[in-house]
């Protein structure tokens, strides 16, 4: 009832309401009192209300609530909705009002701040100017210095220029080193392998190698370039050639690089270093060991502008040193050759060279009794200073000569030592064959048992050596 008129409105539920729904005409009361005196049962039975009479079986529907169900889903569903937009309005005014307040108070800042930049611009333009003048002085100041921190620098880094920043280690398992003490392990077989591709990883700028202490069978060549260092731990690190390696060629080909502090032993079939210089190569404190009449050291091949070092080796068996390629700027000092050939030192177009300070004494001869301590063979201004030649052993007189030249110019043999026991009638300390040899100075060597002796040649000056 809706202001005391039968009705129906909303969602109101009560069975007087159904039943005026249903098209009951009457009010409240009349529709009650159409229910007194007869039973009724009503029950819920598949989404209805029903009802019947307690002498029949016949069940009514009152109302079907699945209907109701629905149109109740719907309106909440819209409420809902409505709810959760509201709330989204709210936030947004309560953001648009808080972007409202800080542009209003930017505003006011940005106000302020004009007035001060205004102010302050008189004062800003003067200081400006004032500080220019001094970064001024500031600047040239320092790039005066700048220049001078280049030049130290530059000066610093020449002086330095063969300082190595790669190392690379090796080490061999047949001497008890494992992987975790080097960066390549050999085995003891084909170990150039191992030390090739150790080479191989240095920068193109250069790095070092490094072998430790161990012997290093190889069957093929070992190659060093410009810029590589190849080191061992003195005669503790070998390199030897295997039985059957080698066959004809050398251990260890060098187009440059640093060669230095270990051992090397050679086979009945090869030779111990060839070098071809294109740059800058040396060979230090080595102990090179050869065979018969191989060479320890062999230049095949020398490029313009190139230089070698050849200093601080002990070289034993074989041929010592041999030069047979024309070559300048070569440097053979403070070595110690005990060759078993007639020519420890040989030479062959040889300029600016020097042979220094070196230390010949054969233990034996390949031919026997035939020494010849140096051949130089068509040498230019060259200097061959301080060597002492002292062979120890051989059998029957020496016939060869301490010095031998031939075709030499402008070359200066001075204070070297010749000391041979037994010298035959053939044999000389210094000997310049032929009429070849010009302008060539032979002064202040010491000569026991066999003087110097020439061929002819023009301006070829002797003087102030000693001979008993």
């Amino acid at each position: 009832m809706v202001n005391g008129v039968p009705g129906w409105s909303g969602y109101y539920l009560s069975a007087y309401g159904l039943a005026v729904k249903r098209g009951f005409p009457g009010t409240e009361q009349e529709w009650l009192d159409s229910l007194h005196g007869a039973d009724v049962e009503m029950r819920c039975e598949n989404g209805e209300l029903q009802w019947k009479h307690d002498n029949s079986e016949e069940w009514h529907t009152l109302e079907e609530f699945t209907v109701l169900r629905e149109l109740l889903e719907e309106k909440g569903e819209s409420a809902r909705a409505a709810a959760e937009l509201a709330e989204e309005k709210a936030q947004a005014a309560e953001t648009a009002t808080g972007l409202a307040n800080a542009a209003a108070q930017a505003a006011e800042s940005s106000a302020g701040a004009a007035n001060s930049a205004a102010g302050g611009a008189v004062e800003a333009q003067e200081a400006a100017q004032t500080a220019a003048a001094g970064a001024e002085t500031q600047a040239a100041y320092a790039k005066a210095q700048g220049d001078r921190v280049v030049q130290l620098m530059e000066a610093l880094t020449d002086e330095i220029s063969g300082k190595r920043s790669v190392t690379k280690i090796v080490g061999t398992s047949t001497a008890g080193w494992t992987e975790a003490d080097c960066d390549y392990l050999c085995d003891g077989v084909d170990d150039e392998k191992e030390i090739n591709e150790a080479l191989g990883s240095l920068p193109a700028e250069g790095g070092e190698v490094r072998l430790l202490p161990g012997t290093y069978i190889i069957s093929n060549n070992l190659f060093l370039e410009k810029g590589l260092v190849l080191r061992g731990n003195g005669e503790s690190s070998q390199i030897q050639a295997s039985d059957n390696g080698l066959r004809g060629s050398a251990m260890i080909y060098m187009i440059g690089g640093d060669l230095c502090d270990l051992s090397l032993k050679g086979n009945a079939a090869c030779y111990g270093i060839e070098i071809s210089p294109e740059d800058s190569a040396t060979v230090r404190n080595c102990t090179i060991q050869m065979a018969d009449v191989n060479n320890g050291i062999w230049f095949t091949s020398y490029s313009d502008g190139a230089e070698a070092r050849i200093f601080g080796n002990r070289i034993t068996g074989g041929y010592g040193i041999n030069c047979a390629a024309s070559a300048s700027k070569l440097w053979f000092c403070n070595n110690l050759i005990t060759s078993d050939t007639s020519f420890p030192i040989y030479t062959q177009g040889l300029s600016q060279g020097v042979i220094a300070n070196n230390v010949i004494a054969p233990i034996s001869s390949y031919n026997k009794s035939q020494l010849c301590g140096m051949a130089l063979n068509d040498c230019t201004n060259c200097l061959i200073q301080g060597n002492f030649l002292i062979p120890t052993k051989g059998d029957g007189e020496t016939t060869g000569s301490g010095i031998t030249m031939s075709g030499g110019t402008r070359n200066s043999i001075i204070g070297n030592t010749f000391f041979v026991d037994s010298w035959s009638s053939s044999a000389y300390s210094i000997r310049l064959v032929g009429s070849g040899n010009d302008h060539n100075l032979i002064a202040d060597n010491y000569i026991f048992g066999k003087n110097y002796v020439s061929g002819g040649g023009t301006g070829n000056t002797f003087v102030n050596n000693k001979y008993e």
